[in-house]
């Protein structure tokens, strides 16, 4: 987090399963998940200020027969953000990475308009 650096975390918030799929019980769907942003700004006037950012979404993630299976009970974030990343795929986790970054520098340099005055006709003087 210095030197203005952003750092993400991806965080995993709830799992929707089937009770029983190929006698296994509560096999996960879909898994919901945030992709948290955070940078400390550490430099010019606005040092030591804090700013955050969300993303939020599901993805389907399928279980293959044959495939090794862990009991709900003993899952992990990492397993689950593992299959996450893997149905996903490295392009769509890294641009949801990037818009949670480009949210943060959006909050420390918001972008500026100056569209002309609405009462000030092109060519009048």
């Amino acid at each position: 987090m210095n030197n203005n650096q952003p750092i993400v975390m991806w965080k995993v918030t709830n799992l929707d399963c089937y009770p029983k799929y190929q006698q296994n019980i509560d096999v996960v769907f879909t898994v919901h998940w945030d992709c948290l942003g955070q940078i400390v700004v550490s430099t010019g006037s606005l040092s030591g200020s804090t700013y955050n950012s969300r993303l939020y979404g599901t993805t389907g993630v399928q279980y293959h027969s044959g495939s090794s299976f862990i009991p709900y009970n003993q899952l992990t974030q990492d397993d689950v953000l593992g299959w996450t990343f893997d149905s996903m795929g490295t392009s769509s986790k890294a641009n949801i990475e990037a818009g949670a970054i480009n949210s943060l520098y959006t909050q420390i340099n918001p972008p500026v308009v100056q569209p002309p005055l609405p009462w000030v006709t092109t060519g009048s003087i």
